[in-house]
């Protein structure tokens, strides 16, 4: 706890960067606490009460690990503000609640405690409140273990101590060798191997990716203590090399890249000027939804709700509108997720989102074959229409959504496109091709891809959205080519929607295509249609 504190007193104290970008004050004065927060009475009473002044005060981000026992609800809520017990919590509150002491203060923001479970009235009140809760925390203390009833602060080996003026822990091994030019120095060995949050069971779960985000200061117990801040990153094991890490790095990127985009939102309002937001911008938000997509839910039908906070600051930043998971200022390059590599993509039981939203798979997804940002539209948005189930957060769950969608659309000889589809995506080739039409032609049922209840869909069309023209000197395309306005001879890469139609004329997303080279695309875009897609 005293490595803690040092941490915490030294970011607030000196990091700059760490300070709010959208207001003067220092990070570390107190701010309005949360709706409802734990009061500290003393090691062992504990209240709720309703936050009404400017105070410094903790959050715990961590793993329910099954059902609480001990929570707020509309029948207890009564009793919590009356007072209870810490010996009554599991051991990771009760030990969130001896490290906020420690750290001298006496508010704690527990969700499973300051929000009432089973009020959906309460969750439509407090999820828009998130960014603000963990953006203001004083600390985001994060709970490494997988279950809320292990606790983390039990005694751990001590890796603090450093070599003066070097960050080199004192629990390694030297070894004297001779440099290039005759000079002694030293190589330093270690049992272990290097630190990596992502092995972390609460870096596995969803919810608490955009904790951590959120948060500017996060302080995690694992196995081992771990710091981060918008300035730097520590570990009780002094020195760390995070590259061994590509999660927590890409975690770290999406953090500091939104920062930045509100350092700039924030300058915009104090010299009243009002610049275009770059497209790059939403670039962020994908690699936010594919970190996102790699992590576990206990209820699939948290998955928007689970990233709606973190949604919320990236619709202040970016301007912009979101939609089932997407913007609409950035809308077809949204709708090129993908899937890829897995063959077996599972959709959730009850529906949660269309067909054209990430949300709509169990899987992980990649944007990593998107078009350049100055590609050209082959097609138009008519309508885009989502029905959030909540009239006050539109980022939450949704009960209906809908595209319409006029461009280019032209059906295909399916063995043709199998085999020119297996070149586009996959290595190394797989040995059937069967499998490439499953992976690309099945509905959007089951498990996508499965050989159990995959049909051959051959009234599938392509809907082209982008092309990005290919230059006659890198058209890479074999035969004769035509004069310069020949059209028949321009070689484009088209990116597009596989689309299969359902019983009431509508279309179901079935996958992605992207990077596609076609010469005389502009042939075929002859052939506009308007498709509604659900």
């Amino acid at each position: 706890m005293e490595v803690a504190n040092k941490w915490v007193i030294d970011c607030l104290e000196n990091h700059e960067h760490c300070r709010s970008p959208s207001t003067i004050s220092q990070s570390h004065e107190p701010t309005l606490l949360p709706a409802r927060v734990i009061k500290i009475l003393d090691d062992d009473n504990l209240r709720l009460v309703s936050g009404a002044s400017p105070e410094r005060y903790t959050i715990l981000s961590y793993c329910w690990g099954g059902t609480q026992k001990f929570s707020s609800t509309i029948d207890t809520i009564k009793s919590r503000r009356a007072g209870f017990k810490t010996c009554q919590l599991p051991q990771t509150l009760q030990d969130a609640v001896k490290l906020t002491r420690s750290l001298g203060l006496e508010y704690l923001w527990i969700d499973v405690l300051c929000i009432i479970q089973d009020s959906p009235n309460d969750k439509e009140i407090e999820l828009p409140k998130m960014p603000s809760y963990y953006r203001n925390a004083y600390l985001t203390i994060c709970a490494g273990g997988g279950s809320c009833e292990t606790g983390f602060l039990a005694t751990k080996i001590a890796r603090c101590e450093d070599h003066p003026n070097t960050g080199i822990p004192k629990d390694l091994l030297n070894m004297p060798y001779f440099g290039p030019n005759g000079e002694i120095d030293d190589i330093f060995f270690r049992e272990e191997s290097p630190y990596s949050l992502s092995d972390e069971p609460v870096s596995k779960r969803a919810w608490t990716f955009q904790e951590r985000i959120l948060s500017p200061r996060v302080l995690t117990y694992g196995s081992r203590m771990m710091w981060q801040c918008t300035t730097t990153q520590k570990s009780d094991g002094g020195v760390q090399d995070w590259s061994f890490d590509s999660r927590s790095a890409s975690g770290r990127e999406i953090k500091l890249g939104l920062r930045e985009m509100q350092r700039h939102l924030s300058l915009e309002g104090k010299n009243n000027v009002t610049r275009q937001i770059p497209a790059e911008n939403h670039s962020l938000w994908y690699k936010a939804v594919e970190e996102f997509c790699e992590r576990d839910m206990t209820y699939p039908q948290d998955k928007f709700r689970a990233i709606a906070a973190l949604a919320n600051e990236f619709a202040v930043v970016l301007k912009d509108d979101y939609v089932a998971g997407l913007w609409k200022a950035d809308f077809f390059r949204g709708l090129l997720w993908s899937t890829w590599p897995s063959l077996d993509v599972r959709k959730p039981d009850k529906w949660r989102a269309p067909s054209w939203s990430w949300a709509s798979v169990e899987s992980s997804v990649t944007y990593s074959r998107l078009p350049t940002l100055h590609a050209t539209e082959l097609a138009k948005v008519i309508s885009i229409e989502v029905t959030p189930k909540s009239k006050v957060f539109p980022y939450g769950e949704i009960s209906a959504a809908a595209v319409e969608i006029e461009g280019p659309v032209f059906s295909f000889d399916i063995e043709v496109m199998a085999d020119t589809l297996r070149k586009q995506y996959l290595m190394p080739e797989p040995q059937d091709s069967m499998e490439w039409r499953k992976l690309m032609m099945s509905p959007a049922k089951g498990h996508l891809g499965s050989n159990d209840d995959w049909t051959l869909q051959a009234q599938s069309v392509f809907l082209l959205l982008l092309v990005e023209p290919v230059s006659p000197d890198d058209d890479g395309v074999d035969g004769e080519g035509g004069g310069e306005d020949d059209i028949s001879a321009r070689v484009g890469l088209l990116h597009g929607l596989v689309l299969t139609p359902l019983e009431d004329g509508t279309y179901e997303r079935v996958s992605s295509f992207s990077k596609l080279r076609v010469k005389g695309y502009l042939n075929l875009c002859n052939q506009e249609e308007t498709v509604r897609i659900v």
